[in-house]
Formats: C-alpha cells, structure tokens, sequence
C-alpha cells in the first residue's frame, strides 16, 4: 500500500502536462474507482485464517458550478475467517468444530465537493458524504446457521486531489474522517 502511495505522489508531482484541466467547470462528470484503507478492516483481519477484500469504492460527481458539486459514492468490503477449534465437551471428549464466520460492508452515499485553487492541472477539494451503512454477517459454524444485518447512518469529512494524466484519465487521493475508509486511492475519468 505505501507503494501504491509513493507512486501517486509521484504522479500528482511530476506528470503533467499543460493542457490538462481540473474538473473546476460547471456540467463536467468525473468518475472515480479504486481502493482504500479502513481501520475496522484492518483490525478485523489479523490472524492467519482471516481474508479480507479492502474497500472498493465507486464515485461519480457532477460539477453544480466552477467550484461545487454534487455526487454518489459507493463501496464494498468483506471479510471471512475460517479455522477448527478444538474443545472438550462435558464427558471429556475432544470435540472439533468447523467456524466459518463471513462478514461484509457495503454504503451508498451521497457527496457535496467544494473545490478550490487556481492550478489547471490538479483538481483540489473537500466537502462530505453521509449516506448509509448495511452490514451483513454469516455464522455458518452455529447449528442453526446464524446471519446477522446492521444499517447505520455514515459519514465522512474528506480532503482530496484528482491529477489528470492525459485529458480525461487522471489519479485520486483522498483522505478524511468518517466511515467506510480513512483513506483511498485510484483512478478517474472524466466525462
């Protein structure tokens, strides 16, 4: 992941050329796809029988107004564990049980950008996403197979950079505070 990082940074500083506009003009739709870092996941995943797919997240955002707009975002991640666990029953025999434990994430949220500087190159922004958080877990390892769903309201606080590549093909970076990541990256696309 700190490859990924350096090599985005790398990117937004020495790769662009001067003809590229940020996505700082009215009408204009950016598409975005990638990754991203979340601390639950993080947490979640240690151990050697956990798997765990990081957040996968898709934007699209359209620009009100030079310096405004209005998006939807998405994202998935899940993550399983499966192990043996070894136990005694009340006689004292050796029981061994299969524990299959699967878990997922998924928002849809909605995202108002305010974005700012004067450098045609690079699209700098902050704003905030608030949506929902569906939360689904599957305990196959019960007698009676046990699936548990949670729904919360979620939101963000976000800092981020788009650096175009070509005219429409650029990198993202984003950072912020809130759920479902602490911080993504990827690829965008203007329309």
């Amino acid at each position: 992941m700190r490859k990924l990082l350096v090599l985005i940074f790398a990117v937004f500083a020495f790769t662009f050329s001067n003809d590229v506009k940020a996505q700082q003009e009215s009408g204009q739709v950016v598409l975005s796809a990638g990754a991203g870092y979340s601390v639950i996941s993080k947490l979640l995943s240690v151990g050697e029988n956990v798997k765990s797919i990081p957040p996968l997240y898709l934007n699209a955002d359209y620009g009100i107004t030079n310096n405004l707009s209005i998006g939807l975002a998405g994202s998935y991640s899940s993550i399983s564990y499966d192990d043996v666990i070894t136990s005694f029953d009340d006689m004292g025999n050796i029981v061994e049980e299969d524990v299959n434990v699967q878990g997922s994430r998924n928002t849809v949220a909605a995202r108002v950008l305010f974005h700012f500087g004067d450098n045609p190159k690079l699209d700098q922004y902050a704003g905030l996403r608030a949506g929902m958080t569906f939360w689904g877990w599957n305990d196959e390892s019960l007698v009676d197979e046990e699936n548990l769903s949670a729904n919360n309201l979620s939101y963000r606080i976000l800092y981020g950079m788009r650096a175009y590549l070509t005219d429409n093909l650029g990198v993202n970076l984003e950072i912020g505070i809130g759920s479902p990541y602490f911080f993504n990256g990827g690829i965008s696309y203007r329309l």
